[in-house]
């Protein structure tokens, strides 16, 4: 018999998280004919595996929703998939270039800050660090 428990051990997944997927709808376990607790198969294992890997993609729960009700309708969900991926893929590239000017902005700064005094601040000043950073730089 799986519970919730069982196969939070099996999965690595938190037990929080497989009740929320079936509060959700995600997971749609059996019940116990009497004690009515919910009793887990081994395809909502494997449904658990798969949210899993699709959420390492960057899916969403809505999104992995619409993937699993597209093969319960009997359409694949293949060309949904790529079409998301290739999509996250010019995102994931734009933020790396974003991530990069950052990450060259903060290197400059330090740089410049190592050769500056420690200064207690007077007047309208706040940091003299950051007020010597422009958005030139």
């Amino acid at each position: 018999m799986n519970t919730v428990k069982k196969i939070s051990t099996l999965t690595g997944l938190p037990s929080d998280t497989i009740r929320y997927y079936t509060k959700i709808g995600l997971l749609i376990p059996d019940r116990h004919p009497h004690n009515k607790y919910k009793i887990y198969t081994n395809h909502d294992i494997k449904l658990l595996e798969f949210i899993k890997l699709a959420k390492s993609l960057g899916f969403s729960l809505e999104e992995i929703q619409n993937i699993i009700n597209e093969g319960k309708n009997n359409r694949s969900p293949c060309q949904r998939v790529r079409n998301s991926v290739e999509k996250r893929i010019a995102e994931t590239r734009q933020k790396l270039k974003e991530l990069s000017v950052f990450q060259e902005r903060l290197e400059k700064a330090l740089y410049k800050w190592n050769s500056m005094p420690d200064l207690v601040p007077q007047g309208d000043s706040f940091c003299h660090l950051i007020e010597s950073v422009s958005d030139a730089d």
